[in-house]
């Protein structure tokens, strides 16, 4: 029986990917892999890990605020703010595997900005979601949001509930 698996916040660990996926015995042919985004950034494997995500069959990828700043340096050559924070690893995993960053462009022009899936939930990078207080808290947190039924939230951090203001329960 196939399953969904949703991982979120990668960030270039491509060590930390592969443990994960054995961990929840992930199927490459029959299960469904939900990506949360920020699949670069920081750590030093950003292009080995989408080498990985690619060979997934059934792979959706939802664009986060890091693989957003990474697809609009391939479209225009341009750094931002968060070249600094993660930016650079992202180029120089490319660059130390001999490989041209644009080789990953329809990887990045594919991430959508949510998924609605068959059980009818809503899966969205809560960094583009500025609709509600707790939104606008989580998503200055690099935290994302899954909406359904009983309203859920699905975090790719280790959030604090401490942290969180009380106007954001």
């Amino acid at each position: 029986m196939s399953k969904r698996c949703v991982i979120g916040d990668i960030h270039g660990e491509v060590t930390q990917l592969i443990l994960c996926l054995d961990k929840c015995k992930f199927d490459f042919y029959n299960d469904t892999l939900i990506s949360l985004g920020d699949v670069v950034d920081r750590g030093v494997s950003s292009y080995e890990c989408i080498e990985l995500l690619l060979k997934c069959k059934n792979f959706i990828g939802v664009r986060g605020n890091h693989d957003d700043c990474w697809f609009q340096y391939l479209k225009t050559g341009e750094q931002d703010v968060l070249w600094n924070q993660g930016g650079k690893e992202t180029y120089f995993s490319y660059y130390n595997n001999d490989v041209s960053p644009e080789v990953h462009f329809k990887f990045f022009a594919d991430q959508v900005p949510f998924v609605i899936d068959e059980d009818n939930s809503t899966i969205y990078n809560c960094a583009f979601l500025i609709s509600s207080p707790s939104s606008v808290f989580l998503s200055k947190h690099g935290c994302f949001l899954s909406v359904n039924a009983s309203n859920v939230i699905v975090s790719n951090c280790n959030l604090i509930p401490a942290l969180i203001p009380a106007s954001s329960k």
